[in-house]
């Protein structure tokens, strides 16, 4: 499947990211290898979770995405049952199942996670503190393969948060700027 076929079946998937970035992650996960791991953090209704499925489809990619819906601050108990099942549902539709939901802080996560990564990709929490503490949590799981994110700009307060985490703790040379989303092939020995 190309990425004009698949930006067809997730259009229509409530979000923010918009069709630059989701081609930008497309081929990113195209990248990962048969039998890879890739953790998605800000499932919100699935959008770019699908694109990444598709991307990696027939492939034995285990994809794992985290999302924290019980956060009454940023959905409401309603609105967080809503975006969950709306997530699950339009990955069902696609006929995507190679998906692990899990609801809770990415954080938490990471901290337990035990097994090689070969794709981190950050979309949740844009405040400074939370996204440098991904990042590192996210470098201490990654070693040969790509740590990315969205909404690295400067022009709105998230952004800037953002950047300003990423430009610290990267070589600016060595990440990748497509529209909003930025990323880099990590290597443990480069750090």
């Amino acid at each position: 499947m190309n990425f004009k076929e698949a930006y067809a079946l997730v259009k229509d998937i409530q979000s923010t990211t918009n069709r630059t970035d989701c081609e930008a992650v497309f081929y990113l996960a195209r990248e990962i290898p048969s039998g890879g791991v890739i953790i998605e953090t800000g499932t919100g209704d699935g959008r770019t979770t699908a694109v990444i499925a598709l991307a990696t489809m027939n492939r034995d990619i285990r994809i794992i995405t985290i999302d924290d819906y019980s956060e009454s601050k940023r959905y409401g108990k309603k609105r967080g049952e809503w975006s969950i099942n709306c997530a699950k549902k339009s990955l069902n539709r696609l006929g995507l199942s190679n998906i692990d939901f899990v609801s809770g802080m990415t954080s938490d996560y990471l901290k337990k996670y035990d097994g090689k990564v070969d794709m981190i990709y950050l979309d949740d929490c844009h405040l400074y503190s939370v996204v440098k503490e991904e990042i590192i949590l996210s470098q201490s799981l990654v070693d040969n393969g790509i740590i990315a994110g969205h909404d690295y700009n400067n022009w709105y307060s998230e952004g800037i948060a953002v950047s300003k985490a990423v430009d610290e703790l990267f070589d600016k040379s060595k990440v990748k700027i497509t529209n909003t989303v930025w990323s880099t092939l990590y290597c443990k020995e480069d750090k």
